[in-house]
């Protein structure tokens, strides 16, 4: 989220989906596909709005401040969770799995490519998952 964008604003819009309140953007917004995104509603800054959206709710001063938290905690998670890889003897072109130390109850599987970066995810539901 940003301080100046609907909060219901995200990447789906870019590839003509919805956005998190379910209003196909793309669709309402209309007209030739050059600038189409500066005509929508989703950014508080836009001057010439192709329509008026009922669901444009700007963030909270709290909903930023948690999820900072929250991208916080998650880098946190995978500095962990990639410092037991390493420990684990990870090295260009390999691959394998160890118990997780972030959530201590799945398992993390993982792989490095040739570059040195690091594709994992844990077992557990909302524990750690990414990619270099």
């Amino acid at each position: 989220m940003r301080d100046n964008r609907c909060k219901h604003y995200s990447g789906n819009v870019y590839c003509r989906g919805p956005c998190g309140a379910g209003v196909n953007v793309r669709e309402r917004t209309g007209g030739p596909d050059d600038g189409w995104l500066v005509r929508t509603p989703c950014f508080a800054e836009h001057a010439e709005k192709a329509f008026t959206c009922e669901h444009f709710v700007l963030p909270t001063k709290e909903e930023l401040e948690a999820e900072k938290r929250e991208h916080k905690a998650s880098f946190e998670r995978i500095v962990k969770a990639r410092a037991a890889i390493l420990a684990a003897g990870a090295k260009p072109r390999s691959a394998g799995q160890l118990r997780c130390l972030v959530c201590e109850r799945g398992t993390l599987a993982w792989s490095m490519a040739s570059n040195g970066h690091v594709h994992a995810r844990c077992t557990t539901s909302g524990c750690v998952s990414w990619m270099e």
